[in-house]
């Protein structure tokens, strides 16, 4: 989801949506060097709501004529199967350190 996050703002920094796209890989990178299934989960978790800001800057970039329609289908479906995964990964995490 981050492939395309070359945008800049008025100062210079990346967008708040290629943060967000680049923190989910970034929270998932740094919950796996951890060693504590807790301390992943919490990683993890936060790599899922990155993603669905992903999906709201989407949302929002259409509602304000930046983008088609057929690019945020597209985020969607993206962000929909991100999630599934994560949320599946986290359902693993909590029975390994036993929290169900």
């Amino acid at each position: 989801m981050s492939d395309g996050c070359r945008s800049r703002n008025a100062t210079g920094s990346p967008t708040s949506s290629c943060g967000a796209a680049r923190s989910i890989t970034a929270n998932i990178a740094e919950g796996n060097g951890r060693y504590h299934y807790r301390d992943n989960c919490r990683f993890c978790a936060q790599a899922r709501a990155s993603s669905f800001e992903v999906l709201d800057h989407l949302i929002k970039a259409v509602d304000e004529g930046l983008l088609s329609e057929d690019l945020p289908a597209e985020g969607r479906e993206a962000v929909c199967a991100t999630v599934k995964v994560l949320n599946g990964y986290l359902a693993y995490l909590k029975r390994q350190a036993g929290e169900e």
